[in-house]
């Protein structure tokens, strides 16, 4: 049994899916593969579990990607190694899989015999040494002298014999894979503490080191919020969130109706077919291209999905997970330019899953027109809606600075320039 992914992903390479150096018939089997992975598990209507049914999504997706893209294995640092304790495991585990995976269709009982002879004996003392209390398990696989009057006395054919031996195999990967997945939560767990009282601590004494460390490229989640409900919420802050006054109130329930409403196959489709190619995926590493790639049947599966999540105002929690690394710019990123120790041409970049995106993307657009078509913002302070313009703010902008060139005043004009654009989807 391999390590688990998270293993390979932190302690030694991960593996990039190619889907742009993808052939046509591989895209179409990559489309088939996902419809495969969806019908093998239960239907999406059974439940309304929103992680489990994302999960199902998710390992369609990557499995599929697994089977029909091209891929390339890259390396996150050669100096690296598996963590001693997790060895032993990772060797066993590796042996039993090998093992598995040699025995061939063609093989003859007189192969399997002398492949028998030469893995058990090597195995066994393995195996109890790191599972002392499962005996039982390996006292139900065959010894390598009687292997033959075993397969005899089974009175079956070979390969229906061959295929019962492999069955006896299988709890044994199962115990080891689960032992090696244990382990490695604990270090994980153990390493997360030291990380993080590592980072605090350069937080503070060395800003530089704590922006260069290999480690600052984390997946996060949200931050916990002590306040339940925005009653609970400082005075101050439920003002920012009582409803407007100004603002008709069939407006709030025009905004309930509409862009609350179930999301359509078609809807999910133009949302999809526009998004952006080559952007760089969240944490489950799952592209805007390979939702492009869905069938009908996949297109329905996630439509319902984010239908649920709609229904019950949450997301999956996968969802809320983001990953932040950081990456070279061409200027310098002026960050804590007092110490001369810090890189100063890169910046941190924030990278959410894209099935979100295209949630939030839904409901942005359905917000968008709402506002547009009744006018509920007013003046000059928004831009991007449907039908809006900034040349106004631009003639505006314009206007000041001639009037102060043309001006005999000395005094400095000073502009500011606010980015928000991302501002409804953090609040999201």
């Amino acid at each position: 049994m391999r390590a688990p992914i998270y293993l390979k992903q932190r302690s030694r390479y991960h593996t990039v899916y190619n889907f742009h150096a993808a052939l046509p018939d591989q895209k179409v089997f990559f489309t088939s593969e996902v419809d495969a992975g969806l019908k093998s598990s239960d239907t999406l209507a059974t439940s309304d579990n929103l992680n489990r049914n994302w999960h199902r999504l998710k390992l369609a997706l990557l499995n599929a990607a697994r089977s029909a893209f091209p891929k390339q294995v890259i390396s996150l640092n050669k100096t690296k190694s598996v963590p001693s304790e997790l060895q032993p495991y990772q060797h066993i585990s590796h042996k039993l899989d090998h093992y598995i995976r040699s025995l061939s269709k063609n093989f003859t009982i007189s192969e399997l015999y002398g492949s028998w002879n030469r893995f058990y004996p090597s195995f066994c003392p393995l195996f109890l040494e790191l599972f002392s209390d499962q005996i039982d398990l390996i006292n139900q696989l065959p010894l390598p002298n009687s292997l033959y009057s075993v397969f005899i006395s089974s009175n079956l054919p070979f390969k229906t014999y061959l295929n019962k031996f492999k069955g006896l195999l299988r709890p044994l990967k199962r115990l080891i894979s689960a032992k090696l997945k244990l382990e490695f939560t604990n270090y994980k767990q153990n390493t997360m503490r030291a990380t993080i009282a590592e980072q605090n601590a350069n937080f503070y004494e060395d800003k530089g080191k704590f922006i260069r460390s290999e480690k600052n490229e984390n997946v996060v989640g949200p931050s916990r919020s002590p306040f339940k409900s925005l009653n609970e919420l400082p005075e101050r802050w439920q003002r920012r969130y009582t409803l407007i006054i100004d603002i008709d109130p069939d407006i709030y329930q025009l905004i309930e109706a509409l862009v609350m409403a179930p999301i359509d196959n078609l809807e999910l489709m133009a949302v999809i077919n526009n998004s952006p190619s080559r952007k760089a995926p969240g944490p489950s590493s799952i592209p805007y291209e390979w939702f492009k790639l869905l069938s009908t049947d996949g297109i329905s599966y996630l439509c319902r999905l984010m239908n649920l999540c709609l229904a019950s105002s949450d997301i999956p929690e996968d969802w809320r997970l983001a990953s932040i690394v950081p990456i070279p710019k061409p200027h310098e990123f002026k960050i804590y330019t007092c110490s001369r120790n810090l890189p100063r041409n890169t910046r941190p970049i924030t990278l959410l899953e894209t099935a979100r995106k295209l949630l939030v993307k839904i409901i942005t657009d359905r917000l968008s027109k709402v506002m547009a078509t009744h006018q509920v913002l007013t003046g000059d302070n928004f831009a991007g809606l449907p039908g809006s313009t900034v040349i106004t703010s631009i003639n505006v902008l314009d206007g000041i600075m001639k009037s102060h060139r043309i001006s005999s005043q000395t005094q400095e004009l000073w502009i500011l320039s606010q980015d928000i654009s991302k501002a409804l989807t953090l609040l999201i």
